[in-house]
């Protein structure tokens, strides 16, 4: 699904250090899936908070920023590694809580739209042939003497 405004949870002028509390949803660049070129350098932030023992796993829906050497213009950093041009990072599992985002405002490129997940550090496993109960069904009487 494409937007015709500003995506949700995307960098805005008014609002450059997003908070994001859910367990799932979406970010975006500045402006996207406008050029965000307009605006001058920018710098964005998402840092992403969960209970503790859960992750996050982040994948890139579109991916569109200049190529450069380095990524030392505009670039996506994740982990301490930056990403930038317009292949589409693989799913990233966040060692930290935040991604940023820098523009150097001198190319007009739409930027990249993303999904996260949190994902619990210690899902519950079964060993062995197990079935899940079926729900217990308690009848009340009422007893009279």
């Amino acid at each position: 699904m494409e937007f015709l405004a500003p995506a949700p949870n995307s960098c805005k002028a008014h609002s450059r250090d997003i908070i994001l509390r859910k367990y799932h949803g979406m970010l975006a660049s500045y402006n996207y899936p406008f050029p965000y070129d307009e605006y001058g350098p920018t710098k964005c932030s998402w840092r992403f908070k969960t209970h503790p023992g859960y992750k996050i796993k982040l994948s890139f829906d579109r991916f569109d920023l200049p190529d450069s050497k380095d990524c030392s213009d505009d670039y996506v950093e994740v982990n301490r590694q930056r990403f930038c041009g317009s292949k589409k990072p693989s799913t990233v599992t966040l060692h930290d809580d935040r991604l940023t985002f820098r523009s150097s405002g001198k190319k007009r490129f739409s930027g990249f739209k993303a999904t996260y997940t949190a994902e619990s550090e210690y899902p519950l496993r079964c060993h062995g042939n197990y079935s899940i109960p079926s729900p217990i069904v308690l009848s009340l009487r009422h007893v009279t003497d």
